[in-house]
């Protein structure tokens, strides 16, 4: 299913759809899903066949992550981790905590000659998580995303009057160590009372890249690339900036817990979101929220959602893999 701009009220009357929404952030961002992911001649990625495509929204606590990076600026909120939400990963870490959280400024003798950074060295966008939003009965409602939302799971009120409830469902579920490939793909991890353990988020399938490309017309491919010599060129063809992110939400991911608490047949999604952190290779021995003592492997630390998307639903019942290829646009 692809997201058109227009909806067919008669047979010769048609009438603009709304905004979905606003990417909150970017000036446009492009998210499309399917199935046989390969590389284009040109260096990006293409899809053999495409289910649906979309836009994302950056909401409140992504949109001053952003400009808290860019800027070194001091966030004015308090956006709460998927730990303080859920127990999912490690305990926050405090930025003094760090070997390294300071960084030179020009100053005069009686000024401090450093500041506190406001994210550790490393804390970035890297990961992503799945959930359900509403009943996913169907693959027609695709629910907007609201500016103040900073997670997947969720319970609030429409302004319709009624609750949308949403949850988000781990990649894997299993009793089992993960095997030394799966450990650097599968984070986010979180004990359950049964004796397994749930991992709640996904490293991208691969580096994020940044492409420029000259572009004549909207309708056609990416071609030329733009390279070091366009400081010099005269030229008024377009030029398209964006960042490209590959997800993949594997055959075997999330099946293990539908079967658990489902049915394989009941296994679908319909919410993406990607976050932030950083890793810790320590791991982390200490108090838990509850109280605790605990020994935590390795694992991600002050995670939090950076945007968030939702589609229509999407059955994973299907033996192969779905992958995402998330863009967003400079211009």
């Amino acid at each position: 299913m692809i997201v058109k701009d227009k909806l067919c009220i008669a047979k010769d009357m048609t009438v603009p759809m709304p905004e979905l929404h606003h990417s909150g952030l970017w000036a446009r961002t492009e998210i499309k899903g399917g199935y046989g992911i390969k590389q284009h001649p040109s260096g990006y990625s293409v899809l053999g066949e495409e289910v649906f495509s979309t836009e994302n929204m950056v909401p409140l606590g992504g949109v001053q992550y952003a400009m808290s990076r860019i800027f070194e600026a001091a966030p004015t909120i308090s956006v709460p981790t998927i730990y303080d939400q859920s127990g999912i990963g490690l305990p926050n870490k405090f930025i003094e905590d760090y070997d390294t959280y300071t960084y030179p400024v020009p100053a005069t003798s009686s000024e401090p000659q450093e500041k506190t950074l406001q994210y550790p060295v490393g804390h970035r966008v890297c990961l992503f998580g799945i959930g359900i939003t509403g009943s996913a009965e169907n693959n027609v409602s695709q629910f907007p995303v609201d500016y103040k939302e900073n997670s997947i799971n969720m319970s609030r009120i429409t302004t319709d009057g009624t609750i949308l409830d949403g949850v988000m469902i781990p990649f894997r579920y299993t009793a089992n160590e993960l095997t030394e490939a799966e450990q650097t793909k599968y984070f986010g991890r979180k004990s359950n009372a049964d004796g397994t353990t749930s991992y709640f988020l996904k490293a991208f399938e691969t580096d994020v890249i940044i492409r420029h490309y000259y572009k004549t017309a909207d309708t056609e491919e990416y071609i030329d690339a733009v390279d070091n010599t366009v400081w010099s060129q005269v030229s008024a063809t377009k030029i398209d900036t964006f960042a490209e992110i590959v997800l993949k939400v594997s055959a075997r991911d999330v099946k293990q817990w539908a079967e658990a608490t489902s049915g394989i047949e009941k296994s679908k999604l319909n919410t993406i979101a990607l976050f932030t952190g950083d890793y810790n290779p320590k791991g982390y021995s200490g108090v838990s929220m509850t109280g605790d003592e605990v020994t935590l492997a390795p694992d991600f630390q002050n995670v939090t959602m950076f945007s968030k998307l939702t589609i229509p639903t999407e059955p994973l019942e299907l033996n192969k893999d779905l992958d995402i290829i998330y863009r967003v646009y400079g211009c």
